[in-house]
C-alpha cells in the first residue's frame, strides 16, 4: 500500500453467465457475474475501511445517498422520499416526482473524472497513486463451462463484484446533488429521484423543467448515460384539482411519461398514495410461497 501498488494478478476478473428466466439460447437472459480474486477482496477491505473514515470525518458524501452506506437503506430512502410528499400536500402544494432511470451506470464511470473527484476529496499523495493504479490496467474473461475466453482490457466502469466498486461509484455521482437548490433528489446508489414542490403549478413545471436541463449537462459531462423511455414522473395532487394532460416535462430535449403509478427501490408508489398497487404486489408474492 505505501508503494501505491496493486498486484496485475488481483486485477483480473472472471465473469461467469447466471441464467435468469426466458430462452437459454439467448444471451440477453444471462447476467454476467464478475468474480475477483479472494486477496483482492481482503485488501480492498483495508482500502475501503480508510477511504470510508476519510468521507466521514470531512462530511464529505452527500446526506440523502442512501445506497451502500452505514445506517443507510433503501427503506430509509422511500420513507424520506414520501414523507416529503405528505410535508407537501399538508402545505396545499403541487408535488412531483422525477423517477431516472441510468444505462449500466456502474460500467461506465469514466476513470479520469473519477480520479479528479478523488484528488478533489482529498485523496492524494500514496492514496491517490494507489487509486489510480487499482483502476487502470485491469482485464477480464469469460468463462463457460470448461472455455475461457481471451482476456481484454477494462477502460472503463468500476471494478465489478468488487468490495470498492460500490464506495467509488458514489463518490463518483456525489456532485450530482449540487446541480440544483429547487429540486431535491434522493439517492440509493444509481436510482436517482428528484423531487420538488411549490403551490404555484406553472412555477413548479417551470423550475422543474429548468433543472432537468442542468442536471441534463451534468449527466453529459460525467458521460453517464440516461434512459428516457425508462425514466417517467409523477404529480402529486392530493384533492387539488389540475389538467394533468397538460403538464409536460422534458430531459435532453425529450419528453418524460407521466406516470399514476412507479416502482422505486422494489416499492409500487402510486399518486394517491394509497399503497393499493404495492399491496396487490406482496400479495401475489406471498400466495407463489
Amino acid at each position: 500500500m505505501k508503494s501505491g501498488i496493486v498486484p496485475s494478478e488481483l486485477k483480473i476478473a472472471k465473469v461467469v453467465p447466471l441464467y435468469k428466466n426466458g430462452e437459454n439460447a439467448s444471451f440477453s437472459n444471462y447476467r454476467p457475474i464478475s468474480i475477483l480474486p479472494c486477496f483482492s477482496k481482503i485488501l480492498e477491505k483495508l482500502v475501503y475501511r480508510r477511504l470510508h473514515q476519510h468521507l466521514i470525518k470531512n462530511n464529505i458524501l452527500y446526506n440523502y445517498q442512501f445506497g451502500f452506506r452505514k445506517c443507510h437503506s433503501a427503506h430509509m430512502a422511500l420513507i424520506e422520499l414520501v414523507d416529503r410528499i405528505y410535508t407537501a400536500l399538508g402545505k396545499k402544494e403541487f408535488a412531483i416526482g422525477v423517477f431516472l432511470d441510468l444505462s449500466k451506470a456502474f460500467d461506465t464511470v469514466n476513470h479520469n473524472i473519477l480520479l479528479q473527484k478523488l484528488h478533489k476529496y482529498g485523496f492524494r499523495d500514496n492514496v491517490y497513486i494507489w487509486l489510480y493504479n487499482y483502476l487502470t490496467n485491469r482485464e477480464q474473461y469469460v468463462s463457460i463451462k470448461n472455455y475461457d475466453s481471451k482476456k481484454n482490457s477494462v477502460e472503463y466502469g468500476v471494478p465489478q463484484g468488487s468490495i470498492l466498486g460500490p464506495l467509488l461509484f458514489i463518490i463518483y455521482i456525489n456532485d450530482f446533488a449540487s446541480v440544483s437548490t429547487t429540486t431535491f433528489p434522493v439517492l440509493f446508489a444509481d436510482d436517482t429521484n428528484l423531487f420538488i414542490s411549490n403551490r404555484d403549478l406553472k412555477a413548479l413545471i417551470k423550475n422543474l423543467n429548468h433543472d432537468l436541463q442542468n442536471y441534463s449537462e451534468w449527466f453529459r459531462a460525467n458521460k453517464l448515460s440516461l434512459n428516457v423511455k425508462k425514466s417517467n414522473f409523477m404529480l402529486f395532487a392530493g384533492n387539488k384539482k389540475c389538467e394533468r394532460d397538460q403538464i409536460k416535462i422534458y430531459i435532453n430535449n425529450e419528453e418524460i411519461n407521466s406516470v399514476s403509478s412507479t416502482c422505486f427501490l422494489g416499492v409500487q408508489i402510486d399518486d394517491k398514495l394509497c399503497w393499493k398497487e404495492q399491496v396487490e404486489k406482496v400479495c401475489k408474492k406471498i400466495t407463489k410461497s
